[in-house]
């Protein structure tokens, strides 16, 4: 996605980023990008089919609705930060069943979960969580729900490799 001028571009319309890869921002380009949408962001949709979704620079907010990632069974999501900000009410990964996985890097940036209120960003919802922080990354939120286990004994996974948790 571009926006040289990162002006805020406000829709209000969720994203369901199925399959394949969805960037915003990248070295000359830093988009500014608001979803309004009551309906929950989804990642990693369709079983079996990567989904990716990496923030390079710029801005991603989700004003109302959470950010699900791996939301069905077998679906697989990836989950990038390596610049910008992610601006999010409610983070729930590996959220669709006990074979949903999901991965979160946090290389660079800022990841805001839960916006004036620190809510709770869950790890592994459902399914198999991996969380990965590092370089100079900054993850803020107000409870690191590392393995909430809702329908099954799967675990989750935070590895803190610098970068900053608050």
């Amino acid at each position: 996605m571009d926006n040289a001028t990162s002006t805020p571009q406000t829709n209000p319309y969720a994203f369901s980023i199925q399959g394949g890869s969805f960037s915003i921002g990248n070295g000359t380009s830093a988009p500014f990008l608001v979803s309004t949408s009551g309906v929950n962001t989804l990642l990693g949709v369709l079983a079996g089919v990567p989904a990716t979704f990496s923030v390079n620079s710029g801005n991603f907010t989700i004003a109302t609705a959470r950010f699900n990632t791996g939301t069905a069974a077998n679906g697989i999501a990836t989950l990038n930060v390596n610049g910008g900000t992610l601006d999010v009410p409610l983070l729930q990964c590996a959220d669709g069943n006990a074979s949903a996985a999901s991965t979160e890097n946090f290389n660079g940036g800022t990841t805001i979960v839960g916006d004036p209120t620190p809510a709770t960003f869950y790890v592994s919802s459902r399914g198999t969580g991996v969380v990965n922080v590092a370089s100079s990354a900054v993850v803020m939120c107000g409870i690191l729900d590392v393995e909430r286990a809702i329908s099954s004994s799967m675990t989750g996974v935070v590895n803190l490799n610098g970068g900053d948790r608050k």
